[in-house]
């Protein structure tokens, strides 16, 4: 884990896109969301890049990342948007069921 943790730290340091973006990556492929997310909490250029990538290619990845950043009512959007987006009555159903449920995550959490 240590040599993960530096392997990001030296790419997010050194500002190259493309770096971070293989580093993520292979870090996806290596780890369990929960680590890897952990991982990336401290690197914010991290996390955009991971977002962006995540919303061309993998939103199962995104909406797990961002419910594990404590970010429910963006969760709750895109489950909402891709819910709608969705072909059949029953992908639509279950996607805004989970839309509901991380909405009432972020109601039950605010002040």
């Amino acid at each position: 884990m240590g040599e993960e943790r530096l392997a990001l730290t030296s790419a997010v340091a050194h500002g190259d896109a493309e770096l971070i973006y293989l580093l993520l990556l292979h870090l996806k492929a290596r780890l369990p969301s929960a680590l890897f997310f952990e991982l990336l909490q401290p690197h914010p250029a991290a996390q955009r890049l991971l977002i962006h990538f995540c919303r061309q290619q993998d939103t199962k990845t995104l909406r797990e990342f961002l419910y594990h950043a404590d970010q429910p009512l963006e969760a709750a959007s895109l489950a909402a948007a891709e819910g709608y987006r969705a072909e059949t009555l029953s992908q639509r159903t279950r996607g805004l069921a989970l839309a509901r449920q991380f909405y009432e995550v972020a109601a039950a959490r605010a002040p």
